[in-house]
């Protein structure tokens, strides 16, 4: 069993914010604990441990914080031996609490979300100090096909020694846990309920080093969506990638925390190009892919990710009369298979609707601007002109009792530059 080993201004900190669900005295926010670190940084204040036998007026003057921020922190102080006999039943139920001022915190979360990381983590097993780690997200169904997308990365995951970071979530996240629990994985699971229970079922794991538990929040405290939300953005936060399998358009906690973290860019979202509608949407949102191809290939997912951004182009396209494109890039003049974005207009001076085209095996697939349908053609590239030649099919009534077809075989020519 692992032993809880206290430093002072660990300690302080513990006691100032940990929100214990058997704490009558209410803890400090993290925008007051950042605003008490904050003042006493300024007055050259040896950290937390500093503020052990402050009364309330000492406090105030000191660090000019409010009157309820020292009244809650002198409360807490009188409270340390209740605190620390939570601690020692915490302990022996294999639960430690860790700090930013423990070495074993996950540096990920301060660097990436900074203010916004949990002040106090609980704990059960051996977190490395340092590590890489792979999250795996996407829907509560999941289909025969989605099951083996993620059997072939959570091998990739373990064939490159990445740690596998789980949200302990039904369908996808679900199916990666259990299988890479039973081949050889090393897991992170962050978990916001039930963790005393967690850790009982997976008590062996844990002890054998394969899986570690994490939470922000008291392992006696129920289920909130508030917590959830927080929980999947530490998750993100603590993945080098997410690889999001499938998802479904504006709606679910999956496509929320993809929003979320293209907002705050706490880690690299990759796309699997399937045929996921929502997993379409966001590739045409910039996100980057990784490919079928990718899964079983060899290729690092470092690799993976410098080879795919590059294929993530975007461009502007102007219609110039009815068969010629022009397209721009401010990014790159290179080009390989990939989705990007296009503005068509019938002028090059006027702004335009925006659209995608997807280039991939040699065949361009894009929506026709004037007829709304689907479109796809065969592909060339020469030097900076990439030329899609295709047939548009116009079907109409001519005022017989027979649609009439018209077939037109169209060029458009697409210049990189």
């Amino acid at each position: 069993m692992e032993k809880i080993m206290l430093n002072l201004n660990s300690l302080a900190t513990m006691l100032c914010t940990c929100d214990l669900y058997a704490y009558d005295e209410a803890a400090l926010t993290n925008d007051e604990w950042l605003e008490v670190e904050k003042n006493l940084k300024v007055h050259g204040l040896n950290g937390p441990s500093s503020l052990f036998g402050l009364n309330s007026d000492e406090l105030m003057d000191i660090l000019d914080i409010s009157e309820y921020s020292a009244y809650k922190i002198v409360r807490r102080m009188k409270s340390i031996q209740f605190f620390l006999k939570k601690l020692h039943e915490y302990e022996q139920q294999g639960i430690r609490i860790i700090t930013k001022y423990d070495e074993e915190y996950p540096q990920n979360l301060i660097k990436k979300m900074k203010k916004s990381a949990p002040l106090c983590l609980f704990i059960a097993g051996t977190l490395p100090v340092k590590f890489e780690g792979i999250s795996i997200t996407g829907l509560q169904t999941v289909s025969k096909k989605e099951k083996g997308y993620v059997k072939r990365l959570v091998d990739k995951i373990n064939n490159e020694d990445k740690w596998l970071i789980s949200n302990d979530c039904k369908g996808i996240d679900q199916e990666a846990f259990h299988y890479g629990l039973h081949h050889h994985s090393q897991i992170i699971c962050f978990v916001c309920e039930n963790m005393l229970n967690k850790i009982q079922e997976y008590k062996k794991s844990i002890r054998m080093g394969k899986v570690v538990f994490l939470s922000a929040v008291d392992p006696a405290k129920r289920f909130t969506v508030t917590h959830a939300i927080d929980r999947n953005s530490y998750v993100c936060a603590l993945s080098m990638f997410q690889i999001v399998v499938s998802s479904k358009i504006n709606s679910g906690a999956t496509w929320f925390t993809i929003m979320h973290n293209m907002h705050h860019n706490w880690t690299v979202s990759l796309v699997l190009d399937n045929d996921c509608f929502g997993n379409q949407r966001l590739l045409e949102m910039k996100t980057v892919p990784i490919y079928i191809k990718n899964i079983v290939s060899d290729t690092s997912f470092e690799m993976i990710y410098e080879l795919n951004k590059k294929e993530n182009i975007a461009f502007t396209a102007y219609e110039k009369g009815s068969t010629n494109k022009e397209a721009t890039s401010e990014n790159d003049t290179s080009f390989k298979e990939g989705t990007f974005s296009y503005k068509v207009t019938t002028d090059a001076e006027n702004n335009g609707s925006i659209h995608s085209i997807k280039f991939q095996n040699g065949i361009a697939t894009w929506q026709e601007t004037y007829f709304g349908e689907y479109v796809s053609g065969n592909y060339t590239i020469s030097g900076d002109k990439i030329t899609v030649n295709y047939t548009l099919h116009k079907g109409f009534d001519q005022g017989t009792d027979l649609d009439y077809e018209e077939k037109i075989n169209k060029t458009i020519i697409h210049t990189i530059v």
